[in-house]
């Protein structure tokens, strides 16, 4: 019993006294740390993103160059909106507009071989990407025959305009 009692002396004995302040101690939270695997997944997300939005850019960015068609046959008037006529053997560029006459039928060429008969009272405009070619009919109609290739995709885009 004498050992408990020095014990408990010798404990009250290191106690502050009344007068000094005793503060309490509060355990600090610890700060939240990101994974490192987190800021990879957030960066790769970031990535895809980038490239899934930017697609028709990237596909644009990638097209072959050179002319987009020539012209194969033409029988009546063939010509371009922005300026003249055509003639057979002619080139046409990225995005210009073609137009044919009334009684006019012509035949154009593509790149990769395909041929697009055009009627008469046609616009169109030829465009290539790196995943293949589009055509962009303003009015008209054509028949397009696309070689069996897989390299090769043609579509067919037929412009929407809002009437008054």
């Amino acid at each position: 019993m004498e050992d408990h009692l020095s014990a408990v002396l010798t404990v009250a004995r290191d106690l502050p006294n009344k007068s000094e302040r005793i503060t309490p101690v509060i355990p600090m939270r610890r700060a939240y740390v990101w994974p490192r695997w987190g800021t990879w997944a957030a960066a790769a997300a970031l990535v895809l993103a980038a490239l899934y939005l930017g697609r028709s850019g990237i596909d644009n960015l990638f097209a072959p160059g050179g002319p987009r068609a020539t012209v194969a046959f033409c029988r009546g008037s063939l010509y371009f909106v922005s300026s003249g006529n055509l003639k057979s053997g002619s080139a046409i560029g990225e995005g210009e507009v073609v137009r044919t006459g009334p009684d006019s039928r012509a035949v154009l060429r593509l790149a990769d071989g395909s041929l697009i008969d055009v009627n008469e009272r046609t616009e169109l405009s030829l465009h290539a990407a790196w995943t293949g070619q589009s055509i962009r009919l303003q009015r008209g109609d054509i028949i397009v025959q696309a070689p069996n290739s897989p390299a090769g995709i043609c579509a067919c885009r037929p412009e929407t305009r809002s009437h008054p």
